[in-house]
């Protein structure tokens, strides 16, 4: 768990209709705490009041594979009266590399 491996977040915003994606190298509990700072940096730049959101690190949702507990996901949110941002952090590892050339 506090191994520090190489995560890609990426955080979408219906607002601007944006998703941003970002490389990150850290430790579980360090992504978590990245995803509550975008939380906290989303709330206080809004012009909009928070309506809704992950209120603290544990109410980040953790997807994990049931039998050995590796970690393939971590997902927050925030909601505003008009626009909702989604933010998710997964490890490198985990993302499927595309090999079907025919979708391009």
């Amino acid at each position: 768990m506090n191994q520090r491996i190489k995560w890609i977040v990426a955080i979408s915003n219906t607002y601007n209709c944006n998703i941003t994606l970002l490389h990150l190298t850290a430790t579980v509990e360090e992504v978590k705490q990245y995803l509550m700072n975008c939380i906290e940096r989303d709330k206080e730049d809004s012009f909009e009041i928070c309506t809704e959101c992950t209120e603290n690190i544990d109410d980040i949702d953790v997807d994990e594979y049931q039998k050995s507990h590796v970690i393939t996901e971590l997902c927050a949110h925030t909601c505003f009266d008009t626009y909702r941002i989604e933010y998710s952090a997964q490890p490198v590892d985990m993302i499927h590399e595309v090999t079907d050339l025919d979708f391009i």
